[in-house]
């Protein structure tokens, strides 16, 4: 995450929408973005729904949650400041 919090897929979804299409120039960095962000979204997360938070460790930043997974995965130690979200890493 960077300093305001967006993920890297967050970023490159953001540059690729500012990044002009009709222009030629611009042409391999689009190109370029769209792999970025097909691969991020096909590898690092996926959407999942927490059925319920079993157990609490840590504290401060440093709390996590593990958590059941409505569809069925593995339970998993997730942070909690991404409990906020229904992203999950991929394994």
């Amino acid at each position: 995450m960077n300093e305001k919090g967006k993920t890297l897929l967050e970023l490159a979804k953001e540059i690729l929408r500012v990044t002009p299409k009709g222009n030629p120039a611009q042409f391999a960095q689009r190109l370029a973005l769209e792999g970025v962000v097909k691969e991020l979204e096909g590898a690092v997360f996926e959407y999942a729904e927490v059925v319920e938070a079993m157990e609490k460790r840590g504290k401060r930043d440093n709390l996590e949650y593990l958590v059941r997974w409505k569809d069925g995965g593995e339970n998993e130690w997730v942070k909690a400041k991404g409990l906020g979200t229904t992203e999950r890493r991929s394994t």
